[in-house]
């Protein structure tokens, strides 16, 4: 399990072949999120991009700078057009 993500996220993530905070880091929170959009949770919750993002970045989610999340929060917007 990736340290930041409960068991729902850490189910979704393995769904889409990631398990690993590597994994996940090589593929970046964006497309880790349009993938689980387009082929495992279409009404996912821009919430788990931030917890995938601070994942990443290690730190909570609620520790993310404003601006990164604002654009998280457009790019989630974007892809769920």
């Amino acid at each position: 399990m990736i340290k930041g993500m409960g068991p729902t996220g850490g189910k979704k993530l393995a769904e889409i072949d990631i398990s690993t905070l590597d994994e996940l880091t090589k593929t970046g929170s964006k497309l880790a999120f349009k993938k689980i959009t387009q082929s495992v949770d279409k009404n996912i919750c821009v919430r788990m991009l931030y917890d995938m993002e601070a994942a990443i970045r290690g730190v909570k989610s609620k520790d993310l700078p404003a601006d990164v999340k604002n654009d998280l929060k457009v790019y989630a917007a974007w892809i769920k057009l």
